[in-house]
């Protein structure tokens, strides 16, 4: 199973990282808002995670299991799911 499919399905958790002055990330968050396992993140003050998980852009969710695998969904991902 894909870490999309068990995000979906309520199995691990996602950061969604945004800025305050991003102009899509309001949409992302309206669109993540339907699953309850979604941590928003400040991607100006968060600079560790984004370092870790080698951000460029924003809105970007982030899905990690326990093991160390990571994914990360750009916008178009993110309307996806």
């Amino acid at each position: 199973m894909t870490l999309e499919e068990r995000f979906i399905n309520g199995e691990i958790n996602g950061m969604l990282f945004t800025t305050p002055t991003c102009g899509f990330c309001p949409a992302a968050k309206q669109h993540l808002s339907k699953f309850d396992n979604v941590e928003i993140k400040d991607a100006t003050t968060e600079t560790e995670l984004v370092s870790t998980y080698r951000l460029m852009s924003v809105p970007t969710l982030v899905l990690a299991n326990d093991g160390g695998e990571f994914v990360t969904l750009s916008k178009d991902a993110i309307l996806k799911l």
